[in-house]
């Protein structure tokens, strides 16, 4: 490991002092040292060890990619990551799944553990995170996990020319202190949409931030129509069905929590359950405020709409 460069050590203890006080879900997560730092072509990376939890950051006072139990890996310390589980109360045997957005590959790898026949591929534009979540989070592929270097968008596009389809799409490429705006327009939506088998799922990790998120949500309802929201501290993850354009009808709404009866078991091994998450699903409202646009690829603020404070 590289001798942490004087400023980065002081913005990771920064960064611990800070997160040690969060309350995830009443347990509070205390790092105390820094196990890894590395500087890639895209972030700076940070590996951060308390008594009890490992944590991902990129160097942000604010925000942690991903945290696991050092003592069992596989149970989950986010409420956002439990939370993007329940993307299976809908789709509960995907054969196929994308994961955009790796972390420490916490999803992919609990989704490997829940649903071992599905095949999973899961793009990360940086090799860096790839290697850092094989080494400190427990990231493996095999012949049903894959990861593929690429963006996002250009992966999708990809896959869309070959006339693939995913069952179930998760987003996770957001972090709460920069967007990669190519991936918050209608336009990618509307790809992510095409590349979604019949029946097929997307669920999203967005942020509630005052301004920022009104525009999310109009910019995802542009394309999805009705959809459900689960809140998860800051979080909020949002849920879209290909062919049904309410989610949150009485039919499917039995289903949902039918699945989730039938996939407790399953999520045990996480940390969770149905009797956690069930209460936060919600119908997404609309946005009320008249100003309140669609993103686009000519019209794409996300970053700046971020740091918005409404008084």
């Amino acid at each position: 490991m590289r001798r942490p460069t004087p400023w980065l050590l002081s913005m990771a203890m920064a960064s611990v002092a800070i997160f040690a006080s969060a309350n995830i879900l009443s347990e509070k997560i205390s790092l105390k040292k820094i196990s890894h730092q590395e500087k890639s072509t895209y972030r700076n990376i940070l590996v951060l060890d308390g008594d009890k939890n490992r944590c991902l950051s990129f160097g942000s006072k604010n925000s942690f990619q991903s945290c696991i139990l050092k003592n069992d890996p596989r149970g989950m310390s986010f409420a956002y990551t439990k939370a993007l589980l329940a993307s299976l109360y809908i789709k509960p045997d995907p054969k196929n799944v994308l994961v955009i957005g790796m972390g420490g590959g916490i999803i992919p790898m609990a989704l490997r553990n829940i649903i071992p026949s599905a095949s999973i591929d899961t793009v990360e534009v940086d090799q860096s995170i790839v290697n850092v979540a094989t080494a400190y989070f427990g990231y493996k592929q095999d012949s049903n996990n894959h990861v593929f270097i690429d963006d996002g968008r250009m992966f999708v596009r990809k896959q869309l020319r070959q006339k693939n389809h995913y069952d179930l799409i998760i987003l996770d490429a957001f972090d709460k202190e920069f967007i990669p705006e190519h991936l918050l327009t209608k336009e990618f939506l509307s790809q992510i949409h095409e590349l979604l088998a019949e029946n097929g799922v997307l669920a999203s990790n967005t942020f509630h931030n005052d301004l920022f998120w009104q525009y999310v949500a109009a910019t995802y309802q542009s394309v999805f129509g009705e959809m459900l929201q689960i809140k998860a501290d800051s979080n909020i993850i949002l849920l879209a069905q290909k062919s049904i354009r309410d989610l949150s009808g009485s039919d499917s709404m039995k289903s949902i929590k039918d699945n989730a009866a039938n996939l407790d078991k399953a999520f045990r091994s996480f940390a969770t359950n149905s009797n956690e998450i069930l209460p936060e699903i919600s119908k997404l409202e609309h946005p009320t405020n008249p100003s309140v646009r669609v993103l686009t690829d000519q019209y794409s603020p996300a970053n700046l709409l971020l740091k918005v404070k409404l008084r």
